[in-house]
């Protein structure tokens, strides 16, 4: 009877043995029909052409910049382009050369690849040498996007901007001595006089109904070439996010007005910990007009605040100083 029983469970562990190693062997046959599959659908696409309908709405042919002496073969639809890093060099080194380029030619500048956390670069660098497209990560709400998303206002966020004309070739105005003469595209600086009056219903901090009333201040900056850099802020009105008054004037000279923006952000100070954003405008300084003018104000993701803005004054008028150059380095990044 023992025997029969033992007998009896070794042929049981034979048969769970046998189990065992049929379902190993059936998921290592997954496995290899699973890699089959895939290698074969890699060699299927890997020279797989483009699709006829995508290739038929795709204006551009994207190609990296080779040099401006081996460029000037690009056909009309060909787009160099550069990633931030090349854009740093040729602001530093070669800006001038790089705008007349980009005369004839088109050029776009992308983030560098390290930018994991899909922060974003200066915008001012490629606009001021007139490069025509500048990719940021629109998912991320940083200076350079917020500058960027004013820029763009100028022309009721189309996509779209004309070049300034110091970006452009000059116009010919005829013919002297055998020579071509040039109507000149120098940009006069601009005298930029703003008056911070006051603010109304500005929001709280992230936007919510609940909490305590804020302390509101106004932070201004001039963004775009180094040599137009300005930053002011205006005092601090206490509990009150209703209807705060500041009325605080600041000047401003700026030697490039068709490439500049205005940045104003509102902050709530808080003594106790670090101050709190509220909102924001950015205004292309082309776009300033005198007058008293009411201020739009954005949240963080871009959106309009349709109850809240500023109310200032502003007066523009242009001086005789000598025009600035497009070598001049950006300031985006000092005024983070």
């Amino acid at each position: 009877m023992k025997v029969d029983q033992a007998a009896e469970e070794d042929d049981e562990e034979e048969e769970d043995e046998d189990e065992e190693d049929g379902e190993v062997k059936e998921k290592k046959e997954k496995e290899v029909e699973k890699e089959r599959k895939l290698k074969e659908s890699k060699k299927k696409h890997a020279h797989c052409a483009t699709a006829k309908e995508l290739s038929a709405i795709t204006h551009f042919n994207s190609t990296r910049f080779a040099g401006f002496e081996k460029d000037k073969d690009l056909r009309p639809w060909d787009m160099s382009s550069n990633s931030e890093l090349r854009i740093k060099k040729f602001f530093k080194n070669e800006a001038d050369k790089l705008a007349v380029h980009n005369w004839t030619f088109l050029s776009r500048t992308y983030p560098k690849g390290t930018r994991f956390d899909s922060s974003n670069y200066s915008p001012m660098d490629s606009w001021a040498m007139g490069c025509q497209i500048t990719a940021l990560n629109y998912q991320t709400g940083d200076l350079p996007m917020f500058v960027n998303t004013g820029k763009f206002l100028d022309n009721g966020l189309s996509g779209y901007l004309l070049k300034p004309p110091s970006l452009l070739p000059p116009p010919s105005l005829g013919v002297k001595e055998g020579k071509a003469k040039q109507a000149s595209t120098a940009v006069l600086p601009l005298n930029v006089t703003m008056k911070v009056i006051s603010g109304w219903q500005l929001p709280k901090t992230s936007g919510t109904t609940k909490g305590d009333v804020i302390d509101p201040y106004i932070d201004v900056k001039v963004v775009g070439l180094e040599a137009d850099y300005a930053h002011v802020k205006t005092k601090t009105v206490g509990n009150n996010g209703y209807n705060p008054v500041w009325n605080e004037e600041m000047n401003f000279t700026i030697g490039k007005p068709d490439i500049a923006v205005i940045f104003i952000q509102v902050w709530d100070e808080d003594k106790l910990s670090a101050n709190d954003f509220i909102a924001y405008s950015a205004i292309p300084v082309t776009s300033l007009r005198s007058g008293y003018r009411s201020v739009q104000l954005y949240n963080s993701k871009f959106e309009a605040l349709p109850d809240s803005s500023l109310l200032v004054h502003i007066n523009t008028t242009t001086t005789t100083n000598k025009s600035v150059t497009v070598s001049a380095r950006s300031n985006l990044a000092k005024s983070k």
